[in-house]
């Protein structure tokens, strides 16, 4: 799965609007074993990453 997710990364940034500047990004499956998870804080982006 965490390999679709990034090789369609852009697609899914650009769809959920976090490429123009909305928000946050979040995703996690459904039992919690992978997340991806990419902050925007004052100065930069804080990237969290779980379940490779």
């Amino acid at each position: 799965m965490w390999v679709e997710v990034f090789s369609h990364l852009n697609q899914l940034l650009e769809q959920t609007k976090f490429s123009t500047g909305y928000g946050d990004f979040l995703l996690v499956a459904e039992d919690f074993r992978f997340g991806l998870c990419i902050e925007r804080t004052e100065y930069y982006y804080e990237l969290s990453i779980w379940g490779l």
